[in-house]
């Protein structure tokens, strides 16, 4: 019996705590200025792996640049002190990435949003509320994150399903050790082969 992976995180279903971003022209782009739409945030860092998840989330908001009811955002979170606001445009014109690039320079997503990893995708719903969050380990955002976008402007509530499928997760596994506890103490071992020897015969004494 195996214990069902943790949530990536526990903010599903919850609005963060306040938060902003610093865009390259040296603005904030705050909390609030999300609201009313389903906004996709990507965290990366200058890497290869940064590299890969903004080209894919690119490609997918290149498939719905007509849909005004969607913001994708890439938020770097490589300090000042590493690259410049010029170098990081420098940076994604090279990936030829074309999305909206701000800054976590709080940084407000290990304190806000619970992230630890790079790269995380975390989709917000038009209220705010954390809809999805994942640890971009998987090589098809491209194929997922269009599902994700749609399922939320059709009006589902995806950290509903996610929170409902992991406590169901959570039962099955308690049922199951219910299940093997009552196998193991169910089973009869066979009666121990002791012989006692009569009292006034010591050396017979097993």
């Amino acid at each position: 019996v195996t214990l069902p992976p943790p949530l990536p995180s526990g903010m599903f279903g919850s609005r963060p705590q306040p938060f902003h971003f610093m865009t390259l022209d040296g603005q904030r782009l705050k909390q609030q200025e999300l609201d009313g739409k389903v906004s996709v945030l990507l965290w990366f860092n200058n890497h290869p792996a940064g590299q890969d998840a903004t080209q894919k989330m690119n490609a997918v908001k290149a498939s719905l640049s007509t849909d005004q009811r969607v913001s994708f955002y890439a938020v770097c979170t490589d300090p000042t002190t590493v690259a410049s606001h010029q170098q990081i445009r420098e940076l994604l014109s090279m990936w030829a990435v074309d999305l909206t690039v701000v800054r976590d320079l709080h940084p407000f997503g290990p304190s806000c949003f619970g992230v630890t990893q790079l790269p995380t995708l975390i989709v917000l719903d038009a209220l705010g509320k954390v809809q999805y969050f994942e640890v971009l380990s998987a090589q098809n955002l491209d194929e997922v994150l269009p599902v994700v976008v749609q399922r939320l402007l059709d009006g589902d509530d995806l950290a509903q399903e996610i929170l409902s499928e992991y406590r169901q997760e959570l039962l099955t596994y308690q049922q199951q050790l219910e299940i093997a506890g009552a196998a193991n103490s169910s089973v009869v071992l066979p009666p121990a082969q002791i012989t006692i020897a009569p009292a006034n015969d010591p050396d017979h004494i097993n």
